[in-house]
């Protein structure tokens, strides 16, 4: 009987020991199991924050420099030039203006050209329609203008309307211009100048020299007479 009771009493000695070593190896496994999945779901969250922070910028960007679809060439009309000009990245771009404009959206496209000097703009205006001159002095030492294309309906380009335009390269003459003054490209670097009407010019160098009428069919060489002073003949 006592070997019985003894026998009895270490069964169940054994089975609690059994028990608890099942009870915390249970806690554990649970411990463990809660921690992984409540790592992998913050993960997941935070991938999900990236790629959503990633998107939105990615979006934004696209759209700051959409222009006309192309990453150089930027539409714009009257009432949004200075929004166009002012959001250039830095580097060289063409600013294509149409609609109607007048000698205020060119006092407007000059803020935002003084606002954003890190852009190089080459401003083209030939699908503009109103303006009828370029007024003395008006882009005088705006050196970040590359280029101009001048409208149809221009018929006079002022005297230093682009003196000191030191990076100014190229520049198209209207067909309604018949009348340029003097110094009107002085010191600007022109090497390329396409007049759209190539007759009756003339060469008005200045001082003592005669007036003499020449050819503006070569690009280069208008470019050299309009660096000093040209008139309508």
């Amino acid at each position: 009987m006592k070997t019985r009771r003894i026998i009895g009493i270490l069964l169940l000695v054994i089975s609690f020991f059994i028990g608890c070593e099942y009870e915390s190896y249970s806690e554990k496994s649970t411990g463990n199991d809660s921690s992984s999945n409540s790592g992998s779901s913050s993960n997941s969250s935070g991938s999900s924050s990236s790629n959503s922070g990633s998107s939105s910028g990615s979006s934004t960007g696209s759209s700051s420099n959409s222009g006309s679809g192309n990453t150089d060439i930027y539409e714009a009309t009257a009432t949004t030039v200075v929004s166009v000009i002012s959001n250039l990245s830095s580097g060289t771009h063409t600013v294509k203006v149409t609609g109607g404009i007048d000698k205020d959206t060119l006092t407007d496209i000059k803020t935002a050209l003084n606002y954003n000097s890190s852009a190089k703009v080459n401003l083209d205006l030939g699908e503009t329609t109103g303006l009828t001159s370029i007024g003395n002095q008006t882009f005088y030492g705006y050196d970040n203008l590359v280029g101009i294309v001048i409208p149809d309906s221009v018929t006079k380009i002022g005297s230093e309307a682009f003196y000191q335009c030191y990076n100014l390269s190229s520049v198209t003459i209207g067909s309604g211009v018949t009348s340029i003054g003097s110094y009107a490209f002085y010191l600007s670097s022109l090497t390329s100048a396409i007049f759209k009407d190539t007759a009756d010019w003339c060469y008005k160098p200045g001082g003592n020299f005669n007036a003499g009428k020449i050819s503006v069919t070569d690009k280069s060489q208008a470019a050299m007479y309009l660096r000093d002073t040209w008139s309508a003949y």
